[in-house]
């Protein structure tokens, strides 16, 4: 899991889930489950890039950076539904 966060997040998304310890998976599927939100927010699948958008999970999740030419991190918001088994994101895109 660190070697896909390796290749797919930003270098400062994939040392939050290497530093993560015990919470490393549950860390990089908050991540993974942001990032698909956040493609599918601007119409766009994988292909695109998961490294198209960075976030920051602190109390709440942060877009730090989106595409220029979708308005940039000020035009997301994040919103995570976190369980013990599991965790969905959405990611709004104001207009």
């Amino acid at each position: 899991m660190s070697d896909l966060a390796q290749m797919y997040f930003t270098e400062s998304e994939s040392c939050t889930v290497r530093d993560a310890g015990p919470a490393r998976l549950q860390t990089f599927l908050k991540l993974w489950s942001l990032k698909e939100a956040a493609l599918k927010s601007i119409g766009q699948g994988l292909p695109f890039g998961l490294d198209a958008f960075k976030f920051e999970l602190n109390e709440s999740p942060r877009v730090v950076e989106a595409p220029g030419d979708h308005g940039g991190p000020e035009r997301f918001r994040a919103h995570l539904f976190d369980q013990a088994d599991g965790c969905a994101a959405v990611v709004l895109r104001i207009l």
